[in-house]
């Protein structure tokens, strides 16, 4: 979960190749987007882009770039860019999960992290367009952000992925569905995670995820003669506990662990939980 990946294998000026060697005869946009002093502005925003780095949000919106204007822009994304360029965008081993959600990319989705329709000089740079599940595109939109804490997520220069100050404790209830994972976020977790997790919608993600490590558990011992006591159910939380690599789902078996007797009870309570 906010992974950081490799940077694309193309430019803009090899974007603007590729387009320019696919095409027979060039539109108006196309050839606004040909012109030299188009290329050249378009190399040196990228440029500021790569020196921006986790910046990027400090970028000034262009409405026009020479005589390319938005709405140009936008169309030879959505026609020339998606037919020469998305599959060398794509082509990596490390494009086999979502890097927000670590989830599989279906259906696969391309997201422009300064929106296209705000920044038409990055409407096509490909450090500025980053793979993504549909799900976690959709929850982005075209989220932009004020300043470092409040913006969104490039993979190529982000790496978050310790989620490090986010815990997930578990609250035991009287009535189904039995209890609540709660995310916890600690003095020292960066501003910027805790907003990217609700940018993106991971904080109710995250939870869902625990609830569903919790319910297998509990199918797993669904038949309550497997648990004679709370110390064997300790053992077994404990042996999970290792077979987890990151330290968010080590904290919530911890958590569970310290919990034994309540949670001994939630299962004993309604073994029809799942």
């Amino acid at each position: 979960m906010f992974d950081k990946i490799s940077a694309p294998s193309i430019t803009i000026k090899q974007a603007i190749d590729i387009i320019k060697s696919n095409t027979k005869k060039g539109s108006t946009q196309l050839n606004h987007l040909f012109d030299s002093q188009t290329s050249r502005e378009l190399i040196n925003d990228e440029e500021l882009y790569y020196k921006s780095g986790s910046n990027f949000y400090s970028l000034k919106r262009k409405s026009i770039i020479n005589n390319l204007s938005n709405k140009e822009a936008v169309s030879i994304y959505k026609g020339k860019f998606n037919d020469n360029c998305r599959d060398l965008m794509l082509k990596s081993e490390e494009f086999q999960s979502c890097p927000v959600c670590d989830g599989p990319y279906y259906p696969l989705t391309l997201d422009h992290v300064l929106p296209k329709s705000e920044f038409t000089q990055f409407a096509l740079t490909p450090i500025n367009i980053v793979p993504l599940c549909w799900n976690c595109n959709k929850r982005k939109g075209e989220y932009v952000g004020l300043d470092y804490e409040r913006s969104s997520f490039n993979p190529y220069f982000e790496d978050f992925s310790s989620l490090s100050g986010i815990t997930i404790d578990v609250e035991f209830l009287d009535s189904y569905p039995r209890f609540k994972p709660k995310i916890l976020y600690s003095k020292e977790v960066e501003p910027k995670l805790k907003n990217l997790l609700h940018i993106y919608g991971m904080d109710s993600f995250l939870e869902g995820k625990a609830a569903k490590k919790i319910k297998n558990i509990i199918k797993k011992y669904s038949d309550l003669r497997k648990i004679s006591s709370s110390r064997k159910l300790k053992k077994f939380l404990e042996k999970r506990k290792k077979l987890e690599e990151k330290n968010i789902w080590k904290t919530l078996f911890q958590h569970l662990i310290d919990k034994t007797d309540e949670f001994s009870e939630c299962i004993n309570r309604n073994n029809t939980i799942v």
